[in-house]
Parts: structure tokens; sequence; C-alpha cells
């Protein structure tokens, strides 16, 4: 097997740990939270939004097949990228309790659209995405 084929699944495997791990590091949170989290203006703090554990209604973000985002040399990451700015924003609001990907997440497998794919992913980490799921 050869090296780049091994460095592939790697980042297959990182890609599909931080689709799993992000938001189940946000539940993790919100369960540790020493103040209850409320929805509203109120649970605003340093910017950040909360999920409000204590209403009975919610909303699941389902991100359909992205994989013609991330299509060889017509990969376009952009909306993707504002996807996770508009949830990030209405998570509050909209009192989001989960985020899930489903389908393909590329066109190929290539290593450069596992690449680019896995670098837009990580902004959800970058950007503090994962702290703001709390």
């Amino acid at each position: 097997m050869s090296t780049a084929g091994h460095h592939s699944r790697l980042d297959r495997r990182a890609l599909l740990q931080a689709a799993v791990a992000i938001p189940a590091a946000g539940a993790v949170a919100t369960a540790l939270e020493e103040t209850p989290a409320y929805a509203g203006p109120a649970a605003r703090s340093g910017g950040r939004s909360h999920f409000d554990t204590e209403s009975p209604r919610f909303a699941l973000a389902v991100l359909p097949d992205t994989q013609y985002l991330f299509d060889a040399d017509s990969s376009d990451p952009a909306p993707l990228r504002a996807t996770f700015r508009y949830l990030a924003a209405e998570r509050e609001e909209a009192n989001i309790a989960f985020m899930t990907h489903l389908g393909d997440v590329t066109e190929h497998g290539t290593e450069q659209e596992i690449a680019l794919a896995a670098d837009t992913w990580a902004e959800v980490s970058r950007r503090g995405a994962a702290s703001r799921w709390r």
C-alpha cells in the first residue's frame, strides 16, 4: 500500500471523527454547564449562543450531500462555509440541538478533495463554532 493511500484514509477518518465529535462535544459541554441554558438574549455570554435544554421544542440541522462542493477542479466550499455561519448564528433562535451530515462528503474521494473538505469542516472548530454549540 502506498503512503498516499494511507494518508487519504487518515484524512477520511479525521473528517468523519470531526463530524461526530463536534456535535458530541457541544452536547457534553451543555450537560456540564454550571448554569442552565436558556434561549433568548439573556443566554448570550461572550457572543456564545446556547441550546435550551428545558424547551420541548428544538431543531435538528441536517446537511445533505456535499459531494458536488468537493468535486475535483470545480470544488467550491463557500456554500458549506456559509451554512456553518448561518447555523451558528441561528443556533439560539431556532434552538438547534444537533447538526449532522448525510451522504457523500466528496465526489471522487481524491486526496485533494478530502484535504479541501477536511479543511472546510475544520473551520467549525477553528472559528470556535464548537464552543458556540454549547
